[in-house]
């Protein structure tokens, strides 16, 4: 079976490597945001050892797009508490990116993504067949080239590999992600946008201050309180996306969502 580092390494082998490197995003819920920060250096900090990376302390982002939903079982956890996005740029020049995978983990390790196969193997023992690990930039880029093509389609979650996944049968990354794809329906969101993105992990904390802020405008509806986030981050633009006590949670994670693509033009 061939894997998503054999993917990356076979286009890296016979291709080119260039390309703009898109930014990193965190997501989180806007309470909890302040546990998760050191008071004194508001550095962004692990708070509990992951069960699937070997009680390893993690941070989770998502490279280009923040693609977190809430499960569907659990939005009322969610209703009062609204989405914040932190973007980082140039993240892999600053912090030793530790795992670079080709959907969201935790999805995959939660069945979000087997459509109830009875033979689909359990995802645990098969995670490390979509996993990278220490990527580098260069394995960033041939990744997004080699499943999605370009930028513009990873954005845009358009599955459309360098190879063809009818001959390539025995690689599984292609074919996971392939049959994914292929079965979308009305359930999309049960897993939504993150089956079509890369996570990227970094190990304890990260020191790099955010570029941007994204906010829920209920959160921020005043200059003052803007004002308070930039003295918080100095020199980090904060950026407020529509929502309030109105808006429904998958609203608002779709409004960010689209903050986060768009922003600065960004295609």
């Amino acid at each position: 079976m061939r894997t998503f580092k054999d993917i990356i390494d076979d286009y890296k082998d016979n291709n080119e490597i260039e390309g703009e490197l898109l930014p990193f995003c965190h997501t989180t819920k806007y309470h909890i945001l302040f546990k998760y920060i050191i008071t004194d250096d508001n550095n962004l900090i692990a708070q509990s050892g992951c069960d699937y990376h070997n009680d390893e302390k993690l941070i989770f982002l998502f490279y280009g797009k923040s693609s977190y939903f809430p499960p569907s079982d659990q939005v009322d956890k969610y209703d009062k508490d609204p989405p914040v996005t932190l973007l980082y740029e140039d993240l892999h020049e600053k912090e030793n990116l530790k795992r670079l995978c080709c959907f969201d983990s935790g999805a995959y390790l939660n069945g979000r993504f087997n459509f109830e196969n009875p033979n689909a193997p359990e995802p645990v023992k098969m995670l490390q067949n979509f996993i990278v690990e220490n990527p580098e930039k260069e394995d960033i880029i041939a990744g997004v080239k080699a499943l999605y093509r370009n930028n513009e389609n990873y954005l845009r979650s358009e599955f459309t590999p360098y190879y063809d996944v009818e001959k390539k049968q025995f690689c599984l990354c292609l074919t996971t992600i392939n049959d994914i794809h292929q079965n979308k329906n009305e359930s999309y969101t049960e897993y939504g946008p993150q089956a079509f993105t890369f996570e990227v992990q970094v190990e304890d904390q990260i020191t790099s201050k955010p570029n941007v802020i994204f906010l829920p405008e209920s959160k921020a509806r005043d200059e003052e309180t803007i004002l308070g986030w930039s003295e918080y981050f100095p020199g980090t633009e904060i950026v407020t996306y529509k929502h309030d006590q109105f808006t429904h949670i998958h609203t608002a994670y779709h409004f960010m969502r689209d903050k986060v693509i768009n922003y600065k033009n960004r295609r």
